[in-house]
Parts: C-alpha cells; structure tokens; sequence
C-alpha cells in the first residue's frame, strides 16, 4: 500500500448522482477503481472512477451488473 493512503486523514466520500446520498468509499479496494459502485438508499448503481482515493467520475448505470462491488460495510 503506497505512503499517501497509510497517512491520509480525510475520508473517501461521494454523493449519489440521483438521490444525493452520501456513499462512503473508504476501503482501499476504492483507492484506484473504475467500476459499478451501488447506493443503498435509492438503489441506484453508479459507474465510479477513482485514482489515489480521489473521485474523478461517477455516472449513472442503466442495467444492475450482478458483480458489482458494494461500498458498503
């Protein structure tokens, strides 16, 4: 695991791109991701980019992909 993750103090956190919802992504699975992310307030599945714990995409997905990796704890 690189330095920068070990000793960042903030958290990894978006918001739902439909109901607004935050979605906490602190896991290091989310430190560099490109992938199906599922909120769990509104259901929504989201298409996720991260790189080094920063969001840089989120779009939301038409059809459930039954592998996708839950945010959630």
């Amino acid at each position: 695991m690189e330095k920068w993750f070990k000793n960042r103090s903030r958290d990894v956190k978006m918001n739902c791109a439909l109901c607004g919802h935050e979605i906490n992504l602190n896991h290091k699975v989310f430190e560099n991701y490109s992938g199906p992310v599922k909120c769990f307030t509104c259901s929504a599945m989201l298409e996720v980019g991260t790189e080094k714990g920063f969001v840089y995409s989120i779009k939301p997905l038409d059809n459930v992909n039954p592998n996708c990796v839950s945010a959630a704890r």
